[in-house]
């Protein structure tokens, strides 16, 4: 039951995404479609040490690239924007999304910010966040006097 929950749960994400997209693409005046906001597909997996998240983010500078860390939260933001020399009114098509994005992912693991570490490779970005050591989350029995 569980997996056809999880299985649930990354169909109604994936046709978020969709719709988000679609959305914050379409200009209602003239019925075009124009960048103006995106979300870069994203993939988070966790080791026994560590948690990871994966981004596409292809097309940007490291520069163009935010990440922050607090006690609870991920969060990456940028923004992907289109060639001074392309004009929205000469395009036959527009697939690619530009604009700006935020990605918040909530860290319901404890993690060493000291430690987090990100690279960006071929487009994709990878941030690695170490987990809190086993030894330091367990509970410890306090006796009262």
């Amino acid at each position: 039951m569980a997996d056809l929950l999880q299985e649930l749960m990354a169909l109604k994400d994936r046709m978020n995404r969709v719709f988000e997209n679609a959305l914050a693409r379409s200009n209602f005046k003239d019925g075009t479609t124009l960048p103006v906001h995106w979300n870069p597909s994203v993939d988070i997996f966790e080791t026994n040490d560590t948690m990871v998240l994966q981004a596409e983010l292809p097309g940007l500078l490291e520069r163009d690239i935010d990440i922050t860390v607090t006690d609870h939260t991920l969060s990456i933001a940028g923004e992907r924007a289109m060639a001074k020399e392309m004009h929205p009114g000469n395009f036959h098509r527009i697939e690619r999304s530009y604009g700006s994005f935020h990605i918040e992912v909530p860290l319901q693991t404890p993690i060493v910010r000291d430690g987090v570490r990100a690279t960006y490779l071929h487009g994709v970005l990878e941030v690695t966040l170490p987990k809190v050591g086993r030894e330091r989350t367990r509970p410890v029995k306090v006796k009262l006097n």
